[in-house]
């Protein structure tokens, strides 16, 4: 069709016909209307008067921490601790807080969805709030700038999306929660090292009855009537038991022709100050009981950062490292044999991640995996636990950022196929580099010796 042709054709641009006649004119009005819009009317509707309301405890406490909130998103996460409403008053308390400042917070997690009053002030709010967040009860990330926290859909959808390209173990510290923190109701173990602050049940039967409630004092001694100051801090359990019979069988003298027993155990813990730093979401100092690990620590202060190491977290002790733990040890085995406790003054450090890798496609853990020195292509599969069954191993491919000598304009990165042929052993010989991509492929839709039957038959189908 020519030019001409196709303005004749066009009931618009030709005047003739019927639809040009009709056309035209409402066009041509339409455009005088969009030029010369009609004036608009006054707004003679009074607007609505917004009256400020008083802002709530959790909104002020929200706003002392610099992050919009709820208060059904800080009830939710002291419902979340599974702790009872004495229990939390009495960390508070052990703590050096007013559990009186935990009035506002409880009003509401009592009755969700109903906005709790002001019963304290802002500054008593801002305090109770740091308080849960240093006794891990409250997370920062807790009070989040939209509702993608409240809507566990919402939440689990977006998870889900960014689960590729996420830190392996990142996940498991996203909410800080007590649900790491060691069960301190049930007994002590033998290995507990006793310290300044602990209280302890010492009892004697048989030939003499007898209770004693003794308290650790800060030169590391206990005093029992009729013996005296005996020193016990730095001592485990079966080692204290064993020093106050030695003790005490020269004033009982029961205890050793067996006529008298004599049982120690703790009646309360203490609380250690420990000091989690480096690359973590909230560093700081934090109280732990007694009882707690290298690994309570770190989800305390919300684990490491995307570029912080899994592979080396560091406890530092008197000035010396004690102990190196690899994280992955547990988040793959559940292999907790080198998370230690933590003692007063305790440093645990979280230093940057060396390498990470990232595998994507036809393997079971989509992931960001860290890798140490000497590690390779069969120490990645083996993290993202292994290949799914639909994994083709024809070929892998590396998307890499050239070194800084090796780059030009245009030229700072590259994708590399390993072609493996069917064999996996040859990825032993590719060396991984930091912020490399790795892509499994999965194998093609074709079917080979299938035919497709359809159309008046009683089973249609391959």
């Amino acid at each position: 069709m020519t030019l001409a042709s196709a303005e004749e054709s066009s009931p618009i641009r030709s005047p003739r016909g019927l639809g040009a006649a009709l056309l035209l004119p409402l066009f041509t009005a339409s455009v005088a209307f969009a030029q010369n819009p009609p004036p608009t009317p006054p707004d003679t509707i009074p607007r609505a008067v917004v009256t400020p309301t008083q802002p709530t405890a959790a909104q002020q406490a929200a706003a002392a921490l610099g992050r919009p909130a709820s208060n059904e998103q800080i009830a939710d996460a002291i419902r979340r601790s599974g702790l009872t409403e004495q229990q939390i008053r009495d960390r508070l308390r052990s703590a050096g807080y007013d559990p009186a400042l935990a009035d506002a917070y409880f009003a509401t997690a009592s009755r969700p969805g109903v906005q709790a009053p002001v019963m304290v002030e802002a500054a008593q709010t801002s305090e109770f709030t740091k308080a849960l967040v240093n006794l891990g009860l409250l997370a920062v990330g807790d009070l989040a700038a939209d509702d993608s926290l409240a809507n566990p859909a919402r939440r689990t959808a977006e998870r889900r999306i960014a689960r590729a390209g996420s830190t392996f173990g990142k996940d498991i510290f996203d909410r800080a929660s007590t649900s790491f923190d060691p069960v301190t109701s049930g007994p002590v173990d033998a290995a507990y090292r006793l310290g300044l602050g602990d209280q302890l049940q010492l009892v004697l039967t048989g030939q003499v009855e007898l209770a004693y409630q003794l308290e650790v004092r800060r030169d590391g001694t206990v005093i029992i009537p009729q013996v005296g100051q005996v020193p016990l801090a730095g001592l485990t359990l079966d080692a204290a038991r064993a020093v106050l019979k030695s003790r005490m069988v020269k004033s009982y003298s029961g205890l050793a022709n067996g006529d008298a027993r004599l049982d120690l155990s703790v009646a309360r813990l203490r609380s250690n100050s420990v000091f989690v730093i480096g690359e973590v979401e909230s560093p700081g100092a934090y109280q732990v009981n007694a009882l707690a690990t290298v690994f309570h620590a770190l989800a305390r202060a919300g684990g490491p950062t995307d570029r912080g190491s899994f592979r080396a977290v560091e406890l530092r002790r008197g000035g010396k490292i004690v102990e190196s733990l690899d994280l992955y040890d547990y988040l793959l085995k559940g292999d907790a044999r080198g998370d230690m406790r933590l003692e007063q003054g305790d440093v645990v450090y979280v230093g940057l991640n060396a390498r990470a890798v990232t595998v994507k496609g036809a393997v079971r853990r989509e992931r960001m995996f860290e890798l140490r020195p000497g590690e390779g292509f069969s120490d990645l599969l083996r993290f993202a636990g292994g290949l799914l069954p639909v994994a083709s191993i024809e070929r892998v491919q590396i998307d890499r950022v050239l070194p800084a000598e090796r780059r030009a304009p245009g030229i700072e990165r590259v994708k590399v196929d390993v072609e493996l042929n069917g064999s996996l052993d040859s990825l032993s010989r590719v060396i991984l580099a930091d912020g490399d991509i790795v892509q499994v492929f999965t194998v093609g839709e074709l079917r080979h010796n299938v035919v497709t039957v359809f159309g008046q038959v009683y089973q249609p189908g391959e």
